[in-house]
């Protein structure tokens, strides 16, 4: 049996949550109001889920609070759909888990079992020996340098199929064969095949590469790959990486869909929006697994050194020149270099904009970059086409949900 706190103003929103706590046999104290969260750090509670989405309560500042007081406090999000902004505090904060509201029984019992078997938060902080003071990214690569953290490899089968793929002769078959190696990838992409934008019944694997395309099948098994290549500490954050990372996936068919009218190779364009944001992928990750202050260090410095990470890991992928100089360029004020990659930014760019227009939770501030205007004029696209592309993008989502990984 646990003690459990739980600090939530929505009175209302709590009581599934106490009633399931009860059922489960844990003692529950709640606090619905201002008045009494000064009473919070005499609860001794073994296990706190608060609210984080609240404006009225600063949910981090009370959470520090109460550790000062209970050092081995488990901590849960509980609050609706996270923005990517949301994710960064509950990871500078080094909360354990995230509960969506409003949860089921098994939710709340998985979501205990998992805070209960938890390190203790001092106990799962970074190591002072290995973070300065205000180091931030720097340490991020002295801890790179020292093998403290590693950088993420790619899947096998990615690597198999881009090196396959440089082959001029290359057959569906070889393919095809390559394919057949990984079930859960072979299901991926029959499901893919048999989605609404390709209007059709396929069942076997020969079908669905002849339909598809080498082109499609390649951004296909990348999308897999890289959406298994980064993780957080718990299966309820790990939902919330997904949630970012259905944006960018998001973001990358709206690419796609914007080069096929531009003299671009649409799934190069794929490919590179969905690579360019891999360093914030990778430096969210950091800060799953490092103490509060040291996230604090790295997120101060994530906007300026993200696409500097971006371009390193697709070097050390074996992504071309060309996908490098994407990622270090793509949140620059102005684009320069040869007209092809700076018509390339600008579709990334504004397929960037169109997915917050859509999905204004991802960010609460839009991308970074030359803005919408400008690449907008640079792209040719008038308000018609605007308007088109926007009511476009509810059917683009839905083809996500089909290839996000």
């Amino acid at each position: 049996m646990a003690n459990t706190l739980i600090i939530d103003l929505d009175e209302a929103a709590t009581q599934p949550l106490i009633k399931t706590l009860r059922e489960l046999g844990h003692d529950v104290a709640a606090i619905a109001d201002h008045d009494h969260l000064s009473h919070a750090p005499a609860a001794g509670a073994d296990v706190l889920f608060i609210d984080v989405t609240n404006p009225a309560v600063d949910a981090y500042a009370l959470v520090r609070e109460l550790r000062v007081v209970t050092p081995g406090l488990r901590v849960c999000a509980y609050a609706d759909r996270a923005t990517k902004n949301d994710l960064v505090a509950v990871l500078r904060a080094g909360f354990n888990d995230w509960l969506d509201k409003p949860p089921n029984a098994a939710e709340v019992e998985a979501a205990l079992a998992r805070l209960l078997s938890a390190e203790a938060p001092e106990a799962a902080a970074c190591p002072a020996a290995t973070w300065a003071d205000g180091g931030g990214v720097g340490d991020v690569i002295q801890m790179l340098r020292s093998g403290t953290i590693d950088l993420p490899q790619m899947p096998a089968v990615a690597r198999k199929l881009r090196k396959l793929l440089t082959d001029p002769e290359v057959t569906g078959a070889a393919v095809v064969a390559l394919l057949e190696q990984d079930p859960s990838l072979c299901a991926r992409v029959l499901s893919y095949a048999n989605g609404a934008a390709f209007c059709g019944s396929i069942s076997s694997l020969q079908e669905a590469v002849f339909r598809l395309g080498l082109g499609r099948i390649r951004s296909l098994v990348e999308t897999a790959a890289l959406a298994s290549t980064f993780t957080a500490p718990s299966p309820a954050l790990q939902a919330r990486f997904r949630d970012l990372w259905q944006g960018y996936v998001l973001s990358a068919t709206v690419a796609r869909r914007l080069a096929d009218g531009a003299g671009v190779d649409p799934e190069e364009a794929y490919l590179m929006a969905l690579f360019r944001d891999v360093g914030e992928l990778f430096l969210l990750g950091v800060m799953a697994k490092v103490g509060a202050d040291a996230a604090d260090a790295v997120l101060l410095q994530l906007d300026e050194w993200h696409p500097k990470f971006s371009a390193s890991l697709l070097a050390r992928w074996g992504l071309g020149d060309r996908f490098q100089a994407v990622a270090r360029q793509h949140h620059e004020a102005t684009y320069e270099g040869d007209t092809e990659r700076v018509r390339l930014l600008n579709i990334l760019h504004y397929a960037e904009h169109l997915t917050h227009a859509h999905l204004p939770n991802l960010r609460r501030q839009p991308p970074a970059g030359p803005g919408s205007e400008a690449a907008r004029v640079a792209l040719d696209i008038t308000p018609e086409a605007d308007t088109i592309l926007l009511e476009a993008m509810g059917e683009m989502e839905a083809e996500v949900s089909v290839g996000a990984g």
